[in-house]
């Protein structure tokens, strides 16, 4: 199994791939299909979820449904970062995925979606 990563629609597929047990750990850049009642919540990996601050595409009240994700996602908000903060700040996306495949910092990222 490998790490997978999607920005949009991408990320969507990362979630699907999680779901599918085909992912050693999911990180959603601006995910698409957050809001749904069929997201893979039962995903048991590490799943990170980052959002730019200035993204205007996917509005967080209508498309960051956190309630869809499994408890131990880490919510991450990108500072200054758009729909595709890989653009606005490479290398916070990359310093973001590297510490979100490695199991001593995964932990560390954001905070949980929900207590344990």
């Amino acid at each position: 199994m490998t790490h997978v990563a999607g920005n949009s629609s991408g990320g969507w597929i990362a979630l699907e791939l999680g779901r599918l047990h085909r992912a050693r750990t999911v990180t959603g850049l601006s995910p698409a299909g957050l809001w749904r009642r069929t997201a893979p919540r039962h995903i048991r990996l590490a799943v990170t979820i980052a959002f730019g601050s200035r993204d205007r595409v996917l509005l967080p009240g209508v498309a960051r449904r956190r309630d869809q994700l499994p408890d131990h996602t880490r919510w991450v908000t990108l500072a200054g970062c758009g729909h595709v903060p890989m653009f606005d700040d490479p290398q916070a996306v990359t310093d973001l995925l590297l510490a979100a495949t490695h199991p001593d910092t995964a932990g560390e990222l954001g905070k949980p979606i929900r207590g344990r």
